[in-house]
């Protein structure tokens, strides 16, 4: 734990809601979770759209038995839990929820089932509300305290475990829909390796998965990796390589790769700035970097304590190219900083869009966590750990003013393939498009489509014409061969 978050939460409750205009961004509590209603606490990562408009998470604590919590929020703020875990199949989610292809929400806990409790991998029916455990970690043999997963255009997922496997020093795994486990890669904690994997993958353009780990490289400051679905491994960059001070970054936080082709990133330490200087710690506030196709490494951002520090988890690209995320330091009353959210443009551009708790009680919340999440009506949504009503964490909402999009789930296939499309109002839908070439589709309500990647569709953007007008997917759908 950071020391910046080792920073008192005693607050006091003030308000539930709180609403604010910066500039062109318009911020939102939409959430404050409310612990005596069964509600659960701490939110353990960023949220996900599902097929009807809604947005689903988890929490790390609270619910029922005080093990966390899957929940669905409507965009408005109205919040229903689904499950609340028991212990019998994991405790304390972590990571951000992925929409299987069949529907389904599949996630990691951070906590086993006895007599093991070193992490699970689930899949959850929101029609049913029947939770299923996939995998339950061993330790040694395979993992322990999984991240997240990813969905990886083979229909697996992927993901990594932060310890366990033979060195004790983490893995990265493929798992099936079907619960079929297969361990592709044990961290060796040396120089061409890296330990300690955090955040959850991605998958690439190029087909390939990319990571970070939190120590381990040249350097011991963490690294960025490449492997491939058949567990070909490969360390990219080793950070900390530039002085003592660690002007690059240390301890990296996940990637997100850009519209560009390149990769970006927040390393939570290091770089050149002295205003987080701790005697006995890493200098440093933090850093925002891109590392390109080429392997060139940049350093777009230094972060100073005023614009926020220690930055969280992985960037978001919204529609306007423009780079979202998350830190903690900024100008509250908190003690230490209750966290910042900002924006950066690929040529490092950097702008503070919010400052958590400015007002006694943090009615708004405090430590984000993340990632953002676009929704399809344009806007950016997201949680925080701490603070609102109850000082059990928030849902908030910003508004960018961006226009109204679709989303296509996978964002890759083959001819013929199935495409779930998400948006607003598509009852009225009248054509669907990949990247020109028009597909048959079924509505299936007003925020779904159903269709298939049509004979002669290339790589490019989706497109939905209704009554509304025409929408464009957020990113490029990719069609495989």
């Amino acid at each position: 734990m950071s020391t910046l978050r080792r920073a008192s939460f005693s607050l006091t409750t003030l308000l539930l809601a709180s609403t604010m205009a910066l500039s062109a961004q318009t911020f939102t509590t939409i959430h404050s979770f409310d612990p005596s209603l069964g509600e659960g606490t701490s939110p353990s990562g960023g949220l996900v759209q599902g097929l009807d408009g809604n947005f689903y998470g988890t929490t790390g604590l609270g619910g029922t038995f005080d093990y966390g919590t899957i929940f669905r929020v409507t965009p408005d703020g109205t919040l229903t839990t689904l499950f609340s875990f028991d212990g019998k199949h994991g405790v304390f989610p972590t990571g951000t929820l992925v929409v299987g292809p069949d529907g389904n929400f599949y996630g990691a806990t951070s906590g086993g089932v006895e007599p093991e409790y070193w992490g699970t991998i689930f899949a959850f029916s929101v029609a049913t509300g029947k939770m299923k455990v996939l995998h339950s970690f061993g330790g040694y043999s395979d993992g322990q305290y999984p991240s997240g997963l990813v969905l990886a255009d083979d229909g697996n997922f992927y993901g990594t475990a932060l310890g366990g496997g033979t060195a004790d020093y983490g893995v990265v795994f493929k798992i099936a829909p079907g619960g079929r486990f297969t361990l592709l890669h044990n961290f060796a904690g040396g120089h061409k390796d890296g330990r300690y994997p955090v955040g959850q993958l991605i998958q690439g353009y190029d087909r390939n998965l990319y990571g970070t780990t939190a120590a381990g490289g040249n350097d011991t400051a963490g690294d960025i990796y490449q492997i491939t679905t058949h567990g070909d491994f490969t360390e990219l960059y080793s950070f900390c390589s530039r002085s003592s001070r660690c002007s690059d970054g240390f301890e990296p936080t996940g990637l997100t790769e850009g519209s560009d082709g390149s990769l970006y990133g927040a390393a939570a330490r290091g770089g050149d700035s002295q205003s987080c200087d701790v005697i006995g710690e890493v200098p440093g506030c933090g850093t925002l970097f891109s590392f390109g196709a080429n392997h060139a490494f940049s350093v777009l951002h230094d972060f100073e304590f005023i614009d926020g520090a220690d930055p969280q988890g992985p960037m978001y690209q919204a529609t306007d190219g423009s780079f979202y995320g998350m830190s903690e330091g900024g100008d509250s009353d908190c003690s230490g900083g209750c966290g910042v959210l900002y924006n950066i443009t690929s040529g490092g551009s950097y702008a503070s869009i919010y400052d958590f708790c400015t007002v006694t009680g943090c009615p708004d919340g405090n430590y984000p966590t993340g990632p953002l999440v676009q929704g399809t009506d344009g806007n950016l949504y997201g949680v925080t750990q701490a603070g609102g009503g109850s000082n059990a964490g928030t849902i908030y909402e910003v508004s960018l003013g961006l226009a109204p999009f679709i989303k296509a789930l996978p964002v890759s296939g083959t001819v013929g393939a199935t495409v779930r499309i998400l948006g607003n109002n598509l009852t009225t839908t009248t054509g669907v498009t990949f990247n020109g070439v028009s597909s048959a589709f079924t509505v299936v309500s007003d925020t779904l489509i159903e269709t298939t990647v049509p004979a002669g569709a290339t790589t490019g953007y989706v497109q939905v014409t209704s009554a509304s007008g025409t929408f464009t997917s957020n990113v490029s759908f990719r069609v495989l061969q």
